[in-house]
C-alpha cells in the first residue's frame, strides 16, 4: 500500500484522493495498526493517531496529531511545521 500512496505529494488535504484516505480509515477503524512514514503533514494530522517526528533519523518528539500540530514542544518541530503547513 504504500507506493500506491507515496506519488501523493500535497499542500491541503483536500486535495488528497479519497479512496486512499477511506481504506486508511477503515483499515484503522477495524483494528489495524499502521505504520507510515509521510512528510505530507496534512495528510498525517487527518489520518493518524499518533505522530512521531523525527529529527536526522532520531526521535525528536512524538504525540496526539492535536498536540503536535498545535503545540509542539521543540523548536524544530515547530520549525519544520510552519514551514510545511502555511
Amino acid at each position: 500500500m504504500g507506493q500506491g500512496i507515496s506519488a501523493i505529494h500535497l499542500n491541503d488535504r483536500s486535495e488528497i484522493p479519497r479512496p486512499p484516505l477511506d481504506v486508511l480509515r477503515k483499515l484503522r477503524d477495524d483494528g489495524m495498526t499502521m505504520v507510515l512514514a509521510t512528510h505530507e503533514m496534512a495528510f498525517a494530522r487527518e489520518v493518524a493517531d499518533r505522530v512521531v517526528f523525527m529529527d536526522q533519523g532520531v526521535v525528536a518528539e512524538e504525540g496526539a496529531p492535536g498536540r503536535i500540530f498545535s503545540a509542539p514542544e521543540r523548536e524544530r518541530t515547530r520549525q519544520f511545521l510552519a514551514s510545511v503547513l502555511r
